[in-house]
């Protein structure tokens, strides 16, 4: 267990009748101090609600456009917490950070039942097409790992 951070992933299926229609998937770094700074002067079991509410502000964040951004929009699975970071979280930078926490997308390939995380893939270069803030499209190519060459092949 971090003695540092929460971490936490969160899904948003989006509700019937809205023009995006694809389940998200973000994983989140919530830092404990800030958490601590938060709940002082609340009961102090109420930690992890807050951290949740920091978790859900900063994973909306990570969406590309504001209508997109709104929680009433998605129904939300519950949080699955874990003990250690999220192995994208080392494979690169986040997508989203906000007073503290930061936000990954898991970007999935494909739609519907098909469709794959992209953010699992290794050995090969991962290439992500994220929509920026301003709703322009950019490449971010990532590495994750890399195959030694072989002259003699």
């Amino acid at each position: 267990m971090s003695d540092r951070f929460f971490y936490l992933q969160l899904k948003f299926t989006p509700k019937v009748g809205h023009t995006f229609t694809d389940q998200r998937e973000v994983v989140v770094e919530v830092p404990k101090d800030l958490v601590q700074r938060k709940s002082e002067s609340i009961n102090e079991s109420l930690r992890e609600v807050i951290a949740v509410g920091l978790a859900r502000s900063a994973a909306l964040g990570t969406f590309p456009t504001e209508s997109e951004r709104t929680p009433e929009v998605y129904d939300e699975a519950p949080p699955n917490w874990y003990s250690e970071p999220h192995r994208i979280m080392n494979e690169r930078a986040c997508d989203y950070e906000e007073n503290g926490p930061r936000a990954w997308r898991i970007i999935e390939t494909g739609t519907g039942r098909n469709a794959k995380p992209t953010a699992y893939l290794t050995g090969q270069k991962v290439a992500v097409r994220l929509q920026s803030r301003a709703g322009h499209l950019k490449e971010n190519g990532a590495t994750t790992s890399k195959k030694p060459s072989n002259p003699s092949a």
